[in-house]
């Protein structure tokens, strides 16, 4: 009796456990991590600034490479322009990945997920692969990014 006891354990133990629901906040935050990739994709600045918070900091890979304060988002947005002028690069645009990580605590999430970059480097076809992390407050009106960071590989 204990043998099949033991055979019901084991077979149990190697079915794939079940994925876990997604909680109502983990999807609100997921469409604001999305639409914030929408309105990068499409260019769309004042989308963009209506999805981050007032206290908003960026990491990206150009210099100063960190972007904080008041005229964060502004400041990231000039030197995203300048980078990509000085370097060549157009036509970028980027799909996230389902989540690696989606956590809510409370008023505060953290949303990590792979990134997939095509874009031109003097006008050559490049990719660039990476991971974007997002860490987001619930405001009065939704969910609204406080961090966003790129990292990743150089195109290619």
């Amino acid at each position: 009796m204990r043998f099949i006891g033991l055979i019901a354990l084991c077979a149990a133990l190697s079915l794939p456990l079940a994925a876990r629901a997604q909680t109502a906040d983990e999807a609100d935050v997921a469409k604001t991590v999305q639409a914030i990739a929408d309105a990068f994709n499409t260019g769309n600045v004042p989308a963009f600034s209506k999805l981050i918070s007032a206290d908003f900091v960026t990491v990206d890979e150009f210099a100063p490479f960190l972007f904080t304060g008041p005229a964060a988002f502004r400041s990231w947005g000039v030197g995203a322009m300048e980078y990509a002028k000085r370097v060549g690069r157009t036509d970028t645009a980027c799909r996230l990945s389902a989540p690696l990580q989606d956590q809510v605590d409370g008023d505060r999430a953290y949303y990590v997920a792979r990134v997939e970059c095509a874009t031109k480097v003097e006008g050559m076809p490049m990719h660039q692969s990476g991971v974007q992390t997002f860490v987001l407050s619930r405001q009065a009106d939704g969910w609204r990014a406080n961090f966003i960071a790129f990292s990743g590989e150089p195109p290619h």
